[in-house]
This record gives structure tokens, sequence and C-alpha cells, in this order.
């Protein structure tokens, strides 16, 4: 059917501008006629002496044909839109069975939700396990540089009450020392006192004491 549409379309644009040509060539040249372009003679040698009549004809000819065609064409298109939408129909009035392409179409957006919302379930699963193994990552960081912080702290302690008690070995050795030293010294200055008060009892006593 189509393409006998097409066919008819085609000898109709054809008849068209034949139609057209005969008018143009009739008309005459003070109307800006096409006649004078074949020449008076060559239209009195093609047609004879009744040209004028066999233009005429034809012209009433493709015009019957131009109205024909255009008449059978829309006829045929009102047709074959009218097969088209009752094929649809048919398929939509069966009874217990849905139109093929409507289950199609119906079948592919399900597909394509389903895709769809696996797709965005996955990406949103990816996207929490990223963040959760980069908050893990970043604690773990964290707790290790706490752990570096308080074992530098820890040991700069250590090492600060280990030169405090040294320092304070030190202070108490040396006050120790300096009372041992001021001790014997004391020990030494008191025994030369008494030495001295005792050299000094002797000698008042022999001093004293009448010679016999």
């Amino acid at each position: 059917m189509q393409i006998l549409i097409g066919l008819l379309t085609f000898i109709l644009v054809l008849n068209s501008a034949l139609l057209i040509l005969l008018i143009l060539i009739q008309l005459p040249k003070k109307e800006a006629g096409a006649g004078a372009a074949f020449g008076g003679g060559a239209m009195q040698d093609m047609f004879g002496a009744q040209h004028g009549n066999v233009l005429t004809t034809a012209t009433k000819y493709s015009a019957s044909l131009f109205l024909v065609l255009a008449l059978g064409l829309s006829w045929m298109n009102k047709g074959l839109e009218k097969s088209k939408t009752g094929s649809i129909e048919d398929e939509l009035a069966i009874p217990g069975q849905a139109p093929t392409k409507v289950e199609d179409a119906a079948d592919s957006a399900a597909a394509n939700a389903d895709n769809a919302a696996n797709t965005a379930a996955d990406g949103a699963s990816n996207a929490v396990s990223e963040a959760v193994a980069a908050a893990t990552e970043s604690a773990d960081k964290a707790a290790e540089s706490a752990t570096a912080t308080t074992e530098n702290a820890a040991k700069e302690t250590t090492e600060a009450a280990k030169e405090t008690t040294a320092s304070l070995t030190d202070i108490i050795n040396t006050v120790s020392n300096k009372a041992v030293n001021a001790t014997e010294s004391a020990t030494s200055d008191l025994k030369s006192a008494v030495e001295a008060a005792t050299d000094a009892v002797k000698s008042v006593e022999e001093t004293t004491t009448p010679k016999k």
C-alpha cells in the first residue's frame, strides 16, 4: 500500500508540473505567457492549425487526472491510517491478553528502574564503605599519633626525673661531704681545745703545788 501511494504521489507531481506548463503555454505574450518561448510556427507544426483545441483538451485531461489522483491519495492515506489504528485497537481489545508492545515497554521500564535502583544502592554502599574505611584509617592514625606523643612525653618525663634525681643525689652528696668535713674539723678543733685545756690544768696544778 505504501509503495502504491508513493508511485501515485510521484505521478501527481509530474501531472502538476505538466498542468502548470500547459497553462503557461496558453497565456498570451502580454500576460507573460510561455507560448512565445516555443514560437507560434512551431506550435502549429506540432499540433496543426487546431493547436489551441489540442492544448485545451490536454489541459482538461491533466486537470481531471490531478483531481482524481488527489482524491485517491487522500482516500488511500485515510484508509492506511484507519488500518493502523484498527490493528492497535484490536491488540488492545483482545481479552486476557495485554498488548505486546505495552508489555515490552513496561518490562523495559521496570528493568531500567531495577537497574537504576541497584546502581544507586551499590553506589551508596560503596560510598558508605569508603567513608567507614577512611574514618577507621583516620582513627588509627590519630591513635598512633597519640600513642607516639604519650610515649615521647613519658620518655621526656623519665629523663627529667632521672636528671632531677641525679642532681638531688649530687646535692646530697655535696652537703654530706661538707657536713662530714665540718664535723671532722670541729672534732679536731675540740680535741685541740681539750688538749690545750688539759695542758693548762696541768700547768696550773704544777704551779700551785708546793715543792718539797
